[in-house]
């Protein structure tokens, strides 16, 4: 059943798309709101998977009522069995996909009317997915929220509002969404603008620096510092240090080269030394655990996303050695 329509305001966050306009406007307007008339033009609607209903079931009542409403399309792509269909009619294309939510299947109207600039559908559709993602995050509230701990939490001496924290991970991709999420689990707000990850990111090297950050309707801004660390016989990166910051935005001072950069450098070169230890201690803790009764594995994603011996990393912390 239709729950909501979701106008595409996440498509005003992108810059990639300076061309596309509705209406012929001046140069100067072109370039102030590049998306702004295709944000309006998309509409994203949701399916919600009940307990126990079948998600393909769900996507092809989705795909029922297109045709219901619209008449048989004139080529039909894919197949819900991968988990997307593209209906294509003559002033529109219709994506019905289960593959961007768990619990919510995604129908996403693209109109061809008004929209200029030959816009790659592959860049449109999971930005509009990511919409009914959105929604379905919001309404778990922290259900299915796993807080990740952080080995040591501080202050920048110079912004005392500035809070930082480092943590221990070898997937930044999988722990920065987590940290912008936990915000807006404890602050009660929502992130705006957020510097995902890029196809651009995995040809980084060894060694490089990356940074991901996000702003939040409150006012404060989320900053992650990751170095890239050693890669495994595999090519798989080895567990490295990765430090955040969150702060007012009208209070952040330069962060690259900085106060936070300098904060960073130091425990790194504090704590470095004694990280693989830590990474088989923490290890050894995982594996003594006793099984979940109720048979659900482990969360994946990342040696963040484990289970942490809480008095191990207190002393990790204080003194940067791994008690014997």
């Amino acid at each position: 059943m239709l729950t909501s329509f979701l106008k595409l305001q996440l498509l005003l966050l992108g810059a990639a798309f300076v061309s596309l306009i509705a209406q012929p406007c001046s140069a100067e307007e072109q370039n102030r709101r590049p998306l702004e008339t295709l944000g309006h033009e998309i509409v994203v609607r949701e399916y919600p998977v009940a307990d126990g209903a079948s998600r393909e079931d769900v996507a092809e009542k989705a795909v029922r009522d297109v045709v219901a409403a619209r008449g048989r399309a004139l080529f039909q792509e894919g197949s819900l069995k991968d988990g997307q269909v593209r209906l294509v009619y003559p002033d529109a294309l219709i994506v019905v996909s289960n593959i961007y939510s768990n619990n919510i299947i995604c129908r996403i109207e693209v109109p061809t009317s008004n929209l200029r600039g030959g816009v790659d559908t592959s860049l449109v559709i999971p930005l509009a997915a990511r919409a009914c993602r959105a929604t379905e995050e919001r309404s778990w509230g922290a259900a299915g929220h796993n807080r990740p701990m952080s080995i040591g939490t501080d202050f920048l001496p110079e912004n005392p509002s500035a809070e930082v924290r480092i943590y221990a991970t070898d997937e930044l991709s999988g722990l920065f969404p987590i940290l912008v999420r936990d915000i807006e689990l404890q602050a009660g707000t929502t992130a705006s603008v957020v510097r995902g990850e890029d196809w651009r990111d995995s040809y980084q090297r060894e060694g490089a620096i990356q940074w991901r950050y996000a702003w939040f309707a409150n006012g404060t801004v989320l900053v992650v510092r990751h170095l890239i660390a050693n890669r495994d016989v595999r090519g798989r990166e080895r567990v490295g240090l990765t430090c955040a910051v969150l702060a007012p935005a009208l209070k952040l001072d330069i962060l690259d080269g900085g106060s936070f950069s300098t904060w960073c450098d130091s425990q790194e070169s504090r704590l470095g030394p004694g990280l693989p230890d830590y990474v088989r201690a923490v290890g050894t803790y995982r594996r003594q655990l006793p099984p979940k009764r109720d048979g659900v594995p482990a969360p994946y994603g990342g040696f963040h996303m484990g289970a942490f011996p809480v008095g191990l990393t207190q002393e990790f912390w204080r003194n940067g050695i791994v008690p014997q």
